[in-house]
């Protein structure tokens, strides 16, 4: 990627210097590379892995120099050389240049085996690079595909129907000259027409996967269970969906059943109206530090709530999506509401994800020192491999993980951002005003 020069000027001379070594000391490798490739070009069974070891050698120098790239360009609006209007058209002109490479740079780490495979059947017909250019984006489709089938209206109809069994939560209206099916919602403590209300996936059904199932020290987990599904009324499954809410534990005394409760996560929020209960406006201020209701004992399994909370604190302090919302509670607040302690998810796939999914935040969290505020984790995850069914990876091996789950929640990020767009546009405008 050629940088421009009204933006290379403004970086640092540090800066600078980083991305001139990026490239230099990829230099090297690649030009090795390119020579094993002319000595084997014979024999596409040898000249094939090479290949591919140089097109990985690449795409990881280009994330790399992206990622500098916009370390510098962060650096420089913090020394205020550039306003926040050009940092964010900066960012967002390689913002979609740098996930396609990580994406295809994780594609072709976990399926090598395949990949080779594939272009040796080709090769007879396609050149080396055009067949690996065929199969890449072939790949690329079906992973957009499959995560498009996770949100499958079949899928959803079972995880609504387990939810509402597991909760409770299904009645009748019989005041209805035929008997109007109504379902609970656990915030608002209301029974709504059952097309008012509907179970949420508390950690995105999307985001299932072999890199999540690591995240929490287990072999397979499913997003399907109702333990990882909350019921509410539409308006506050879409505000959980935005990050507009997070679910956080209340504070318990001794042996006391664990209680839930809503917090509100954007304070631009606080007068407008959430949602109407027949001719009555309630308002986010009203639901702020509601605590929830369970129609029996059952509750949602604490991890999905830790994991969907952390997820939210990455995402609010996403500078560019605080571009398009509305201002955020202070960082301290978010980092300070969980209280339940619990061996939740594995503390360094959740160091190294967190970085992942900060591509946007400030300059240290652009950094391998980058970690999570202590206040986040400390208590919430483990280290110990007998906590785990699952073996613990290399540093390398759970890098590429993280960068694979960090694209799905990039993803699911994205698609947020979008329907918040919709819903901020209509926020309001027949709700009223709270002040």
């Amino acid at each position: 990627m050629s940088i421009p020069q009204k933006y290379l000027s403004l970086l640092s001379d540090q800066s600078r210097k980083n991305l001139i070594d990026i490239k230099a000391s990829n230099a090297s490798r690649l030009s090795s590379f390119s020579v094993l490739a002319d000595m084997s070009r014979f024999s596409a069974g040898v000249e094939i892995p090479v290949r591919l070891d140089y097109k990985s050698c690449q795409l990881e120098e280009d994330i790399d120099y992206l990622q500098e790239y916009k370390n510098g360009l962060v650096e420089a609006h913090t020394l205020k050389k550039l306003e926040k209007e050009n940092l964010f058209e900066a960012l967002g002109a390689v913002k979609d240049e740098h996930h396609r490479k990580k994406e295809e740079f994780v594609l072709l780490k976990r399926q090598r085996k395949i990949f080779e495979e594939d272009i040796l059947e080709m090769v007879p017909m396609e050149t080396i690079e055009k067949a690996y250019s065929i199969i890449m984006s072939s790949q690329v489709k079906l992973r957009q595909d499959l995560s498009q089938m996770n949100q499958t209206k079949g899928a959803n109809q079972v995880f609504q129907k387990a939810v509402k069994t597991y909760y409770d939560v299904v009645g009748y209206n019989e005041d209805f000259v035929l008997p109007e099916r109504m379902v609970y919602c656990m915030v608002t403590r209301n029974w709504w027409l059952s097309n008012q209300a509907k179970a949420v996936h508390i950690v995105p059904k999307l985001l299932q996967s072999e890199q999540l199932s690591y995240l929490f020290g287990v072999d397979d987990v499913e997003l399907s269970d109702p333990r990882n599904g909350l019921m509410l009324h539409n308006s506050l499954a879409e505000a959980l969906d935005r990050g507009d809410i997070a679910i956080v534990p209340v504070p318990a005394v001794d042996d006391e059943v664990t209680e839930w409760k809503l917090i509100l996560t954007k304070e631009a929020l606080r007068s407008k109206g959430a949602l109407k209960f027949g001719d009555r406006i309630i308002y986010w201020k009203d639901l702020d530090e509601t605590t929830l209701h369970f129609p029996n004992s059952n509750q949602p399994h604490p991890r999905y709530l830790y994991l969907r909370y952390v997820m939210m604190y990455l995402i609010n302090i996403d500078p560019d999506l605080q571009n398009k919302r509305p201002d955020n509670q202070s960082k301290e607040y978010c980092e300070s509401k969980w209280c339940l302690p619990g061996p939740y998810v594995r503390k360094s796939m959740l160091q190294t994800l967190a970085r992942q999914i900060s591509d946007f935040h400030l300059p240290e969290a652009m950094t391998a020192d980058f970690d999570l505020p202590e206040a986040m984790y400390a208590g919430f995850t483990f280290t110990d491999p007998r906590r785990s069914l699952s073996p613990s990876r290399s540093s390398d091996e759970e890098y590429i993980m993280a960068m694979a789950l960090g694209l799905k929640v990039a993803d699911a990020r994205d698609a947020a951002a979008k329907r918040a767009q919709v819903g901020y546009e209509s926020m309001g405008e027949d709700n009223g005003d709270g002040e």
